[in-house]
């Protein structure tokens, strides 16, 4: 097996239990060094996302560059998160309408991230799907669930 580096590996020439035994190190302390805490678990995605990629075309090219990008959105997005989403507390405190507060504290945590960035952070659809590393019409789903929710239980509790 010997000692594979960036600089002598020529993509796609190595098994997928050699990648993960030679480059798991590698990415954990790469994964670390963006965010100490959760860095195996992203590692372990990436690889998962890898193997589930490798089974359908067209082939992933480079997968050392695909697992990185998949740690460093991975472990990036909590940071991202933190500064621009405010604790889930916060949202439903924000509210003087407590049935309403009550209500978006109910809701899943995509929904409410969702709708937070859209309407308390004034967020453009784009920019909301890129920090939550999901696409555009996700976050339009998301937004509309969580409307459809928050509609249903105001009126139920309205009644």
């Amino acid at each position: 097996m010997g000692e594979t580096t960036e600089a002598n590996h020529t993509p796609g020439s190595e098994t997928f239990e050699d990648l993960v035994a030679d480059f798991r190190p590698q990415l954990v302390t790469y994964g670390r060094s963006i965010d100490p805490r959760g860095a195996e678990d992203a590692v372990q995605d990436a690889f998962e996302a890898l193997r589930k990629r490798q089974d359908r075309p067209p082939p992933v090219e480079n997968p050392r560059g695909y697992l990185v990008r998949i740690v460093q959105r991975a472990q990036r997005r909590p940071l991202l998160l933190a500064r621009f989403l405010p604790p889930p507390a916060a949202v439903t405190d924000h509210y003087r309408d407590p049935d309403l507060a009550k209500a978006l504290a109910k809701l899943p945590d995509r929904q409410r991230d969702c709708l937070a960035l859209r309407y308390g952070q004034d967020q453009k659809l784009a920019d909301i799907a890129e920090l939550l590393g999901i696409t555009e019409g996700s976050v339009k789903q998301h937004i509309a669930r969580g409307l459809a929710t928050l509609r249903t239980r105001l009126e139920t509790h309205d009644a």
